[in-house]
């Protein structure tokens, strides 16, 4: 990922001039019938000092009855509707001012997740997941355990084989509190890493309508 700008982009993974941008490894297989296991190692330049970080270290259940499965490690949260899928999967090069001022653009973080699917003839999925909560506020006035705390819920069907849609309402309980100082001291350094803007209760509703031809979204999609 290799990109050039004229400016420093707003809470952004971009800074001014030609960088390189988000550029991952990403290494992923099965650990035996019951896991899978995924890892992403990231770097990009930021004002022409090369950054690194793991993006994704985690463990996922595949044989869980009852709808059931779990994950442990590192991982991207399921709040909103573009914060699980990575960044690459994106049309645009950077994610919406929001996701970028209260998640830092992309939220992975350590911790847990439980999800159950719902045997029903459309999509229904709950999901609870804990986490540490330092990937999203580095410095905190507070050390609670778990440092923050997301309940989701996605549901969507299929009207025909070339119409879909999808509604998600999640919630995320951030214990996390960063000093008041903090921004005004580490602006340079925190280039899009974390949340830009302290949200104790922030809550997120997501409604999507897809259209694709035959089904094909790989070839056509509105």
């Amino acid at each position: 990922d290799v990109a050039a700008s004229s400016r420093d982009m707003a809470m952004g993974a971009r800074s001014h001039g030609l960088q390189v941008g988000h550029s991952d490894l990403l290494i992923r297989g099965p650990l035996g019938a019951p896991f899978a296991a995924e890892a992403i190692f990231a770097g990009h330049t930021v004002h022409g000092r090369l950054e690194h970080h793991v993006e994704k270290f985690s463990l996922r259940t595949r044989t869980l009855p009852a709808g059931l499965s779990a994950m442990a490690g590192r991982f991207a949260s399921q709040i909103g509707y573009l914060n699980e899928q990575h960044p690459h999967t994106d049309d645009f090069s950077e994610r919406p001012l929001l996701y970028r001022g209260f998640f830092g653009g992309h939220w992975f973080d350590d911790g847990v997740r439980l999800n159950w699917t719902a045997p029903t003839p459309f999509y229904l999925r709950i999901g609870a997941e804990a986490f540490s909560g330092r990937q999203l506020i580095k410095n905190s006035e507070t050390a609670q355990r778990p440092g923050a705390g997301v309940v989701s819920l996605k549901t969507g069907g299929d009207l025909n084989v070339s119409n879909s849609w999808q509604f998600g309402l999640s919630y995320l309980n951030n214990r996390r509190r960063s000093p008041v100082h903090h921004h005004e001291e580490a602006r340079g350094d925190d280039h899009a890493h974390g949340a830009e803007f302290n949200g104790k209760h922030v809550w997120v509703s997501d409604f999507v309508y897809k259209w694709s031809p035959n089904g094909d979204v790989k070839s056509q999609q509105l």
